[in-house]
């Protein structure tokens, strides 16, 4: 091999190394920068409570405000594409969030890449919609725009869901508070305005959302006026505010009973399948079985208990009959049967 040709090829190695190197920290920068934007930017469209939410983007534009408009455009051409139509005659259509994000991914420096997130009234574009479909369904019409087709994804929180479920949706909260006396939990989205309030046992039991206050009509107008809508929480009739606000007061009780039944149905769930794995032959043990199970684990919730006094018990009078001149075997004995009485084997056929 050739002196320079030997050169060459270290020069090539290196230029490789340096290419990865430069590419890795590239791929690292955008996913942490990804991992910092609000949860609606990866989302073309949703729904949330009364409201359907639209999201726009301009990447690498020279300025904010331009951002900001060809995100706003962007996002529009969604609801257009959504409702097949070619104008919203009306509709109220609000700025909920605008994410700006300076030099992003492989933006030249200065550049600006923008989000913009619209919402408005998902009856009135759900209409429009359906009415596009029966257009297109009728004999010698057809409509223009390829318009939105599958279920549009629900993110309205639900009362009652467990906290695990609000995770998935909504990722990890930016704080999280303990309030009145530990048996509230809030978790605060400041990004998008959005609090979730759990109890003590982490079930959901009330949610707000505070939007921008911002709106544009339909038709393409630049007037801006205060928002009908306080926020997601608020996107209902004005009229109807006080009384839902007191239908709000028996809200613990009715999660509570929703709690229990939840509870309730986990118990025998988790018992039929215990006992579906321990007598997977005899369905006359299995029966048996599950009432027991079920009906032990709902004396335990309610007493407090863990079953412990129970397999001590059961393992005592076990080992006693089986060795009753034997202490020391009658001590291993019950360590080893209480323990295959809490921690029952799976077995096997």
């Amino acid at each position: 091999m050739s002196k320079g040709f030997y050169k060459m090829t270290l020069f090539a190695k290196w230029m490789l190394i340096l290419l990865g190197v430069v590419g890795a920290t590239s791929v690292g920068v955008s996913s942490q920068a990804a991992s910092n934007r609000p949860f609606w930017t990866e989302q073309a469209m949703f729904r949330f409570g009364e409201d359907l939410f639209f999201t726009g983007r301009a990447t690498c534009v020279a300025s904010a405000e331009d951002g900001r408009q060809r995100a706003y455009n962007s996002a529009l051409q969604e609801i257009l594409n959504y409702t097949r139509t070619k104008e919203l005659p009306g509709i109220p259509i609000e700025t909920q969030m605008v994410y700006e994000e300076d030099d992003s991914d492989s933006c030249r420096s200065g550049q600006v890449s923008v989000w913009r997130l619209l919402r408005a009234p998902a009856s009135r574009l759900d209409k429009l919609n359906r009415m596009a479909s029966h257009q297109a369904t009728a004999p010698d019409l057809r409509t223009g725009g390829s318009g939105v087709s599958g279920k549009v994804r629900d993110l309205t929180p639900k009362i009652g869901m467990y906290k695990d479920d609000a995770f998935e949706l909504f990722g990890q909260s930016k704080t999280l508070s303990m309030m009145r006396n530990g048996t509230e939990v809030h978790w605060e989205y400041p990004r998008f305005g959005l609090t979730l309030i759990f109890d003590a046992n982490g079930y959901l039991i009330r949610w707000k959302q505070v939007g921008s206050g911002t709106s544009q009509l339909g038709e393409g107008t630049s007037t801006h006026r205060k928002s009908e809508f306080a926020g997601l929480e608020g996107s209902v009739d004005p009229a109807k505010k006080k009384q839902a606000e007191d239908e709000g007061m028996d809200l613990s009780k009715r999660l509570e009973k929703m709690q229990l039944e939840s509870k309730s149905r986990e118990k025998e769930t988790d018992s039929i399948r215990f006992c579906e794995r321990a007598y997977p032959r005899d369905m006359q043990l299995q029966n048996s079985c599950i009432q027991y199970e079920t009906d032990k684990r709902k004396h335990l919730s309610l007493s407090g208990g863990d079953g412990r006094s129970d397999a001590d018990r059961a393992a005592k009078v076990m080992c006693a009959n089986r060795w009753p001149n034997n202490m020391n075997v009658q001590d291993s004995c019950q360590k080893f049967e209480r323990e295959r009485i809490l921690n029952p084997p799976h077995r096997r056929y």
